[in-house]
């Protein structure tokens, strides 16, 4: 792989230390970076250049980033020169036998999708799209119905998570941090959101029940009971002076949304929350 590293430099260190630290056999991977912007347009003889001078070092190449096509553009995204940055990241995937990727941003309305020219959907072979709820859950995608596309193949979806992990200090000592993924089921992005007070209710208890369970499945989540849920909702309502609304029969419609939209997963009388 070749890394065009033209934005977010002073992150990137952390970010492979925390990538050796989940796959200790990665600096064996034929892996360079290019450390600065360059203006695809202008420099994809020099980058084919380099490009080839990477295969000679390190062998075949898989996969070309761009990161990102603001700062490899040198031009405006809504014109003309976005065609010309396309043609040329063909080119280059021609010349080198390889996949180009473009790391490229939403528009401030996320529902419209990529921002500039329409030519960065039409002209391009396939676009993954990121979505991320708001429990931190996110979803890689193609489906043209979620805002991806793929021209030649079935649409695939990619769920996962991000999780901190120490990758050294700073001067003053300081703990500095970066993230890694964790693959996890592609439909827990797509989830409707927690809504309404009773669903809000029952997320708060449930994790409290959680936390403090002594239960657990094969995979370590803790586990509770539906009795337990019931009889937690049933305190609250009484304590909150909404007694009339304790019985188990109040809780069954809003929990049910909440399985329904995998907010939590139950078998049988078994209660957790998805990992």
């Amino acid at each position: 792989m070749l890394y065009v590293i033209a934005e977010g430099l002073g992150g990137f260190a952390r970010r492979l230390r925390a990538l050796v630290q989940k796959y200790p056999d990665l600096p064996s991977a034929p892996f360079r970076v290019i450390r600065q912007a360059v203006n695809l347009r202008e420099m994809k003889n020099d980058l084919l250049i380099r490009a080839k001078d990477v295969v000679e070092d390190v062998g075949d190449l898989g996969l070309v980033v761009l990161d990102t096509l603001s700062q490899t553009l040198y031009g405006d995204e809504n014109g003309a020169d976005v065609i010309q940055y396309i043609a040329a990241a063909n080119w280059l995937a021609e010349q080198l036998g390889c996949a180009v990727v473009v790391l490229h941003h939403e528009g401030k309305d996320s529902s419209r999708g990529m921002r500039g020219h329409s030519a960065l959907r039409g002209n391009v072979d396939v676009v993954i799209r990121l979505k991320t709820d708001s429990d931190g859950n996110r979803l890689l995608t193609t489906d043209p119905s979620a805002g991806g596309k793929v021209r030649d193949d079935e649409p695939v979806s990619i769920g996962f998570r991000l999780r901190a992990v120490p990758v050294g200090r700073d001067g003053s000592g300081r703990e500095i941090t970066s993230c890694i993924v964790e693959y996890q089921d592609a439909t827990l992005a797509e989830r409707k959101p927690v809504i309404g007070s009773a669903q809000k209710l029952i997320v708060q208890l449930a994790g409290d029940l959680a936390r403090g369970s002594h239960r657990y499945r094969p995979d370590g989540t803790p586990v509770l009971t539906r009795g337990d849920l019931e009889a937690a909702w049933a305190a609250e309502k009484k304590a909150t002076g909404r007694a009339k609304y304790a019985a188990p029969s109040y809780l069954s419609k809003p929990l049910a949304d909440l399985l329904a939209n995998g907010h939590l997963m139950s078998d049988g009388g078994d209660l957790w929350f998805p990992r």
